[in-house]
Protein backbone atom coordinates (compact mmCIF):
# COMPACT_ATOMS: atom_id res chain seq x y z
CA UNK A 1 0.00 0.00 0.00
CA UNK A 2 2.84 2.39 -0.63
CA UNK A 3 1.70 5.83 -1.67
CA UNK A 4 3.22 9.27 -1.82
CA UNK A 5 1.78 12.76 -1.42
CA UNK A 6 3.16 16.27 -1.64
CA UNK A 7 4.19 17.72 1.70
CA UNK A 8 4.47 21.44 1.09
CA UNK A 9 6.44 22.96 -1.79
CA UNK A 10 9.63 20.98 -1.23
CA UNK A 11 8.51 17.83 0.54
CA UNK A 12 6.98 14.42 0.00
CA UNK A 13 5.32 12.08 2.46
CA UNK A 14 5.75 8.34 1.99
CA UNK A 15 3.00 6.22 3.55
CA UNK A 16 2.37 2.48 3.78
CA UNK A 17 0.74 -0.09 5.99
CA UNK A 18 1.75 -3.36 7.61
CA UNK A 19 -0.18 -6.11 9.35
CA UNK A 20 2.42 -6.34 12.12
CA UNK A 21 3.89 -3.76 14.45
CA UNK A 22 7.41 -2.67 13.56
CA UNK A 23 10.10 -1.22 15.82
CA UNK A 24 10.73 1.72 13.50
CA UNK A 25 9.33 3.54 10.48
CA UNK A 26 12.10 4.50 8.06
CA UNK A 27 12.58 5.74 4.50
CA UNK A 28 16.02 5.52 2.91
CA UNK A 29 16.30 7.78 -0.14
CA UNK A 30 18.64 9.52 -2.54
CA UNK A 31 19.02 10.83 -6.09
CA UNK A 32 20.62 7.59 -7.28
CA UNK A 33 18.97 4.19 -7.15
CA UNK A 34 22.31 2.67 -6.15
CA UNK A 35 22.97 5.18 -3.35
CA UNK A 36 20.13 5.66 -0.89
CA UNK A 37 22.27 7.55 1.59
CA UNK A 38 19.65 9.80 3.22
CA UNK A 39 17.42 8.54 6.03
CA UNK A 40 14.17 9.87 7.45
CA UNK A 41 12.26 8.50 10.44
CA UNK A 42 8.53 8.68 10.77
CA UNK A 43 5.56 7.62 12.85
CA UNK A 44 3.14 4.71 12.84
CA UNK A 45 -0.29 4.22 14.31
CA UNK A 46 -2.52 1.20 14.65
CA UNK A 47 -6.06 1.44 13.30
CA UNK A 48 -8.21 -1.69 13.46
CA UNK A 49 -5.99 -4.54 12.16
CA UNK A 50 -3.26 -2.51 10.41
CA UNK A 51 -0.33 -0.29 11.30
CA UNK A 52 -0.10 2.85 9.16
CA UNK A 53 3.32 4.40 8.65
CA UNK A 54 4.12 7.95 7.51
CA UNK A 55 7.52 9.51 6.82
CA UNK A 56 8.00 13.10 5.65
CA UNK A 57 10.93 13.97 3.42
CA UNK A 58 11.66 17.69 3.67
CA UNK A 59 13.76 20.21 1.74
CA UNK A 60 13.90 18.16 -1.45
CA UNK A 61 15.23 19.74 -4.63
CA UNK A 62 12.55 20.75 -7.11
CA UNK A 63 12.10 18.91 -10.40
CA UNK A 64 14.39 16.07 -9.25
CA UNK A 65 13.97 12.30 -9.32
CA UNK A 66 14.42 10.62 -5.94
CA UNK A 67 14.64 6.90 -5.24
CA UNK A 68 13.46 5.36 -1.98
CA UNK A 69 12.72 2.27 0.06
CA UNK A 70 10.46 2.15 3.08
CA UNK A 71 10.23 -0.22 5.99
CA UNK A 72 11.71 -0.74 9.43
CA UNK A 73 15.41 -0.95 8.52
CA UNK A 74 15.42 -4.75 8.63
CA UNK A 75 12.61 -5.49 6.18
CA UNK A 76 12.35 -2.88 3.46
CA UNK A 77 10.38 -2.46 0.27
CA UNK A 78 11.70 -2.59 -3.26
CA UNK A 79 13.24 0.62 -4.59
CA UNK A 80 10.69 3.08 -5.99
CA UNK A 81 11.07 6.55 -7.44
CA UNK A 82 9.21 9.84 -7.70
CA UNK A 83 9.81 13.23 -9.24
CA UNK A 84 9.41 16.32 -7.07
CA UNK A 85 7.28 19.29 -8.05
CA UNK A 86 8.55 21.34 -10.97
CA UNK A 87 9.45 24.98 -10.64
CA UNK A 88 6.18 26.91 -10.46
CA UNK A 89 6.90 28.80 -13.69
CA UNK A 90 7.21 25.59 -15.72
CA UNK A 91 3.59 24.43 -15.26
CA UNK A 92 2.34 20.93 -14.54
CA UNK A 93 -0.13 18.29 -15.72
CA UNK A 94 -2.62 16.83 -13.27
CA UNK A 95 -5.36 14.20 -13.44
CA UNK A 96 -8.43 15.28 -11.47
CA UNK A 97 -11.31 12.89 -10.81
CA UNK A 98 -13.56 11.51 -8.11
CA UNK A 99 -15.96 8.67 -7.35
CA UNK A 100 -13.62 5.74 -7.84
CA UNK A 101 -14.55 2.47 -6.21
CA UNK A 102 -12.89 -0.90 -6.12
CA UNK A 103 -13.76 -4.11 -7.86
CA UNK A 104 -16.08 -5.32 -10.53
CA UNK A 105 -19.29 -4.38 -8.75
CA UNK A 106 -18.10 -0.80 -8.20
CA UNK A 107 -17.36 -0.32 -11.94
CA UNK A 108 -13.77 0.72 -11.23
CA UNK A 109 -11.87 -0.95 -14.05
CA UNK A 110 -12.39 1.70 -16.73
CA UNK A 111 -11.04 4.43 -14.46
CA UNK A 112 -8.03 2.28 -13.67
CA UNK A 113 -7.40 1.64 -17.37
CA UNK A 114 -7.59 5.38 -18.09
CA UNK A 115 -5.10 6.16 -15.29
CA UNK A 116 -2.72 3.49 -16.55
CA UNK A 117 -2.76 5.11 -20.00
CA UNK A 118 -1.92 8.61 -18.75
CA UNK A 119 0.30 7.72 -15.77
CA UNK A 120 3.56 8.82 -17.39
CA UNK A 121 2.03 12.04 -18.75
CA UNK A 122 0.83 13.52 -15.43
CA UNK A 123 2.85 15.12 -12.65
CA UNK A 124 0.36 14.16 -9.95
CA UNK A 125 -3.14 12.87 -9.30
CA UNK A 126 -5.86 14.76 -7.46
CA UNK A 127 -8.69 12.49 -6.27
CA UNK A 128 -11.52 14.76 -5.14
CA UNK A 129 -13.39 12.18 -3.08
CA UNK A 130 -15.25 8.91 -2.76
CA UNK A 131 -12.22 6.65 -2.90
CA UNK A 132 -12.54 2.86 -2.75
CA UNK A 133 -16.22 2.89 -1.69
CA UNK A 134 -15.13 1.16 1.50
CA UNK A 135 -18.18 2.76 3.15
CA UNK A 136 -20.26 0.58 0.85
CA UNK A 137 -18.35 -2.59 1.69
CA UNK A 138 -21.61 -4.56 1.61
CA UNK A 139 -21.39 -4.27 -2.20
CA UNK A 140 -18.37 -6.57 -2.04
CA UNK A 141 -19.40 -8.93 0.76
CA UNK A 142 -22.99 -8.64 1.93
CA UNK A 143 -23.64 -9.19 5.65
CA UNK A 144 -19.99 -8.87 6.73
CA UNK A 145 -17.95 -5.90 7.98
CA UNK A 146 -15.39 -5.42 5.21
CA UNK A 147 -14.48 -1.70 5.43
CA UNK A 148 -10.76 -2.18 6.13
CA UNK A 149 -10.43 -5.09 3.69
CA UNK A 150 -11.99 -3.13 0.83
CA UNK A 151 -9.84 -0.08 1.55
CA UNK A 152 -6.67 -2.21 1.86
CA UNK A 153 -7.41 -4.04 -1.37
CA UNK A 154 -8.04 -0.76 -3.17
CA UNK A 155 -4.79 0.75 -1.85
CA UNK A 156 -2.87 -2.35 -2.98
CA UNK A 157 -4.62 -2.17 -6.35
CA UNK A 158 -3.48 1.42 -7.02
CA UNK A 159 0.04 1.07 -5.58
CA UNK A 160 1.70 0.91 -8.99
CA UNK A 161 0.37 4.44 -9.54
CA UNK A 162 0.53 5.90 -6.03
CA UNK A 163 4.08 4.71 -5.28
CA UNK A 164 5.56 6.99 -7.95
CA UNK A 165 3.00 9.76 -8.57
CA UNK A 166 1.90 12.05 -5.76
CA UNK A 167 -1.65 10.95 -5.02
CA UNK A 168 -3.51 13.81 -3.41
CA UNK A 169 -6.91 13.18 -1.83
Amino acid sequence: QIHIAFNGEKGMTISWSTKIKTNSTIVMYGTSEAKLSMKANGVSKQLLDNYYHHVSLDNLERDMTYYYTCGDGDTDSDVYSFRTAPETSSGFVVSVFGDWGYGERAHAFKTRQALEKIKEEVDFIYHVGDLSYADDAFIHTPLKFEYENVYDNWMNWIENISDSKPYMV
